[in-house]
C-alpha cells in the first residue's frame, strides 16, 4: 500500500503554524523569522514533504513559468539551435522551481500571444530570441510591464545603455576575427553564406566580415554574399552554385555549422578537398546534435555555446523576477577562434 503523501495541512498541523506561514517560510519570504524558517524546513525534511506547484504558486503569487513564443514559419529550419538554447534555459528554470511554457504560433499572432499570456498571468516573464532592429515585441512587453530578457540585441550598441535586459555574443568581432584569419592564410577571394539579413545577428556578422576586408583593401563581389535560412540544404545549394562559377572563392565563411555541412557535401560531390582546395570557417554553437569538438575539430570555427547562453539568459531573467529592483542586465560574450581541419593556406 502506498504511503499517504504529506500535505501542506499535515505539515502546518505538525508545526502548529498556519498554512500561509509554512508556505511563506518554505518560499523564504523575509517576513518569516529565520528561526521559524529553520523549524519549517527541518519538519519538511522529517515528514518528506514536497510542496505542490499549486501551493508554491499560491505562496509566491507567481505562475512559476517562463514564456517562450516561437513563430513556426521562422524556426522550422532552426530547431537544432533553439533546442540547445531551450535545454540550457530549461535546466536553469527547473533548478529554481520554474516551468517553461512554449507557444508555437504563426507570425501574425505573435504579439497577440504575448499580450494574452501576460493578461492571463500564465507566465512571470519572457525570453525573446532572434531580435530584429526596432523589434516591436520589446515595446509591447515594456508597455505590459512584465519582466523579459532578449537573447541578442536590436540596435543597442555594446557601450550604450539600453532600456531592456539582453545577452548577446559579439557577432561583429567574431566574423571580423574569422575573416582576418582567412586573410592571414592568403585568401583574397572569400564568400559569405550568412543568416537571414533581417535578423540583427546576421547584420552584425556581415558588418564584421566587411570591416576585415576593407581594412586589408579586399573587396567581395555582391554575388558572393548570401543571406539565407541556416540549413544544410541551403549550404549545399549555395555552395554548388559557387563551385560551378569560372572564378570560384578560395574560402567560404558560414554563419552556422549546418550551412558548413552543406558546403562540405557540395565540395565532396565535386571531388574537392575541404581545407586544401577551399577553406571553410563556420560559426559553431557547440550543438549537441552536431559535434565539432573532436581533436582536431572537423571545422575551423568561431565557438560560442548556445546551451550556456540559454542558461545565462534564464539566470538573468529569474533574478529580475525575484527582485524587480534588479538593474537591467546587458552582457556581451566573445566567441573563440578554434582552428580545425577545414582551413589552410591559399593554393598558389
Amino acid at each position: 500500500m502506498t504511503a499517504k503523501k504529506t500535505s501542506l495541512k499535515d505539515l502546518s498541523d505538525y508545526l502548529g503554524l498556519s498554512q500561509t506561514t509554512v508556505s511563506r517560510g518554505l518560499a523564504d519570504y523575509p517576513e518569516v523569522a529565520a528561526r521559524t524558517k529553520t523549524r519549517i524546513r527541518q519538519a519538511a525534511a522529517e515528514l518528506n514533504y514536497a510542496p505542490s506547484s499549486s501551493a508554491q504558486k499560491l505562496a509566491t503569487g507567481r505562475a512559476l513559468a517562463i514564456g517562450h513564443v516561437i513563430t513556426l514559419s521562422d524556426h522550422m529550419t532552426l530547431n537544432p539551435f533553439y533546442a540547445d538554447f531551450i535545454a540550457g534555459a530549461g535546466e536553469t528554470y527547473a533548478d529554481s522551481g520554474y516551468d517553461m511554457l512554449i507557444s508555437m504560433v504563426s507570425r501574425d499572432k505573435e504579439l497577440e500571444t504575448y499580450r494574452a499570456l501576460t493578461n492571463s498571468q500564465k507566465v512571470d516573464g519572457f525570453v525573446l530570441s532572434e531580435p530584429v532592429p526596432d523589434d516591436p515585441r520589446i515595446a509591447l512587453l515594456q508597455e505590459l510591464a512584465i519582466p523579459f530578457i532578449v537573447h541578442g540585441r536590436t540596435s543597442a550598441s555594446i557601450s550604450t545603455p539600453s532600456d531592456y535586459s539582453w545577452l548577446d555574443v559579439n557577432n561583429k568581432r567574431g566574423f571580423e576575427t574569422a575573416t582576418r584569419y582567412l586573410l592571414e592564410l592568403g585568401h583574397r577571394q572569400i564568400a559569405l553564406i550568412n543568416g537571414p539579413d533581417w535578423l540583427s545577428f546576421a547584420q552584425r556578422r556581415k558588418a564584421g566580415f566587411e570591416a576585415a576586408l576593407l581594412d586589408c583593401g579586399v573587396t567581395c563581389p555582391e554575388a558572393w554574399i548570401f543571406a539565407t535560412d541556416m540549413s544544410e540544404r541551403k549550404g549545399f545549394e549555395i555552395a554548388s552554385q559557387l563551385l560551378q562559377q569560372r572564378q570560384r572563392p578560395t574560402a567560404i565563411l558560414c554563419s552556422s555549422m549546418l550551412l558548413a555541412l552543406g558546403v562540405q557535401r557540395a565540395m565532396h560531390s565535386q571531388g574537392l578537398q575541404i581545407g586544401a582546395d577551399i577553406s571553410l570557417i563556420c560559426w559553431d554553437d557547440c550543438l549537441s546534435a552536431f559535434d565539432n569538438q573532436t581533436t582536431p575539430p572537423q571545422f575551423t570555427s568561431m565557438r560560442s555555446s548556445i546551451f550556456d547562453a540559454g542558461a545565462m539568459v534564464a539566470e538573468c531573467l529569474l533574478a529580475q523576477i525575484e527582485s524587480p529592483t534588479t538593474l537591467l542586465h546587458a552582457r556581451i560574450l566573445e566567441a573563440e577562434l578554434v582552428k580545425g581541419q577545414s582551413t589552410g593556406p591559399v593554393k598558389s
